[in-house]
């Protein structure tokens, strides 16, 4: 690899573009700042400042934008941790959510930092301090300055898990020469699905493969012990919507209430600060509800309004609605949490954001899909509800073996 790599004029224009902004980058971040849109105390980070220090050792940098696509790289740094123990780990995100909900997740060895905005300086100065032996890029949020200041510094880099649809494929394409000069530089592609492979390639990538999403392997979500007490004693039943949107929500709530029965509603919020919107929609339609930071006992609906406890919940759900699934601009969330954590899954028709996860969740028998809230309905009505379907284990186990030779290919680059 190059460690003075050419800079087209493209990028040369957009380095002095966000050169001359940097100034009103920074007032931006300070008003941020002001309205707790960021983190007083650590949004210096997105300026390449860093707020903790740097350990010993080989350490593996792994970008993922939010939560949902940091969540499922801990199982690559797990099977990464397990082959190579002494290896530290830098996982860097975008959004203070991901920060707040990553705090007690990480795994062993896993340090977390906001990912510096992308101008010269604030990299530079992020590379400086943490001097990173490897780069990881996640899906498909890659910053082309970051990438050619990276690639500057000698560090090997990789694109891992990636999934780009038509309407993010062709937005891309319109600056195609800025991600050709980011692609090129990735010691190797990963793709998640034959298309993606394929808008890679035509985007300027090399050493392009695929390997499938690595979501299913990632570890489950953590249980609340107390959560989990409290619910193993509880007498009703419940089914549970999550990460919820407005879309599920509505079905959700007319197909719960139009069918009889003994059991609870949970709903999880993707924005948890929609709780109280939720909780004053269901008491004007003149049902019980109640919020899990301020009632022990559940009513008719349940609104979950706190991060950390959602694995605990799954645990002990009846079945899940995926949420995003009933939602065309949504279009879907990660299937596989609460799959891990045994719990039965049905999703709406709404599925683009993780189409191959759930085709192939489809094919394999695993899940009930609806069509309508008539079909919500329906299964509500069923008795004995969902059960978990045992081919689920063989599925993760054949994407297990995916990714472990992803992993050790990872690996490799490791080496000088």
């Amino acid at each position: 690899m190059s460690k003075s790599p050419r800079m087209s004029w493209q990028l040369r224009a957009y380095a002095t573009a966000t050169s001359l902004a940097r100034p009103l980058i920074m007032a931006h971040l300070r008003r941020r700042v002001r309205t707790g849109k960021e983190l007083s105390e650590r949004w210096r980070e997105k300026l390449g400042v860093a707020s903790l220090p740097r350990p010993d050792g080989k350490l593996v940098w792994i970008h993922a934008v939010g939560l949902g696509e940091a969540l499922a790289l801990r199982g690559i740094i797990t099977l990464m941790q397990n082959a190579q123990p002494d290896l530290n780990f830098l996982l860097t995100t975008s959004t203070r959510s991901a920060a707040e909900a990553l705090a007690d997740k990480l795994p062993p060895q896993t340090q977390h930092q906001f990912l510096p905005l992308d101008s010269t300086r604030f990299i530079r100065r992020f590379l400086t301090h943490w001097s990173p032996d490897l780069a990881i890029w996640s899906e498909q949020d890659i910053w082309p300055l970051i990438v050619h200041e990276t690639a500057c510094a000698g560090i090997h880099q990789a694109l891992i898990n990636a999934r780009i649809n038509d309407e993010s494929f062709a937005k891309r394409q319109k600056a195609r020469k800025l991600y050709a000069g980011a692609l090129s530089r990735m010691s190797l592609a990963s793709a998640q699905d034959t298309k993606t492979a394929q808008h890679l390639k035509t985007l300027g990538a090399a050493n392009v493969r695929i390997d499938g999403s690595i979501k299913p392997i990632a570890p489950a979500l953590p249980i609340d012990p107390l959560l989990d007490a409290k619910l193993k004693d509880e007498d009703r039943p419940f089914w549970i919507v999550a990460p919820s949107h407005p879309d599920d929500e509505n079905i959700a709530l007319a197909s719960h209430f139009n069918t009889t029965g003994d059991r609870t509603l949970v709903l999880a919020p993707r924005d948890i600060t929609r709780a109280n919107d939720i909780f004053e929609q269901v008491k004007a339609l003149g049902k019980d509800c109640t919020i899990e930071s301020k009632n022990n006992d559940m009513g008719d609906v349940h609104v979950i309004d706190q991060f950390g406890t959602l694995g605990t919940w799954y645990k002990h759900a009846e079945f899940a609605l995926i949420g995003g699934t009933f939602s065309p601009t949504i279009q879907g969330h990660n299937p596989w949490e609460a799959l891990r954590l045994g719990c039965p899954i049905a999703f709406g028709p709404n599925t683009d954001n993780f189409k191959d996860d759930y085709d192939t969740l489809t094919q394999n028998g695993i899940g009930v899909a609806l069509k309508s809230g008539n079909d919500l309905s329906a299964l509500l009505m069923l008795k004995p509800r969902p059960a978990p379907n045992p081919q689920f284990h063989d599925l993760l186990q054949s994407q297990s073996e995916r990714v472990k030779r992803l992993t050790r290919d990872l690996l490799e680059l490791l080496q000088p």
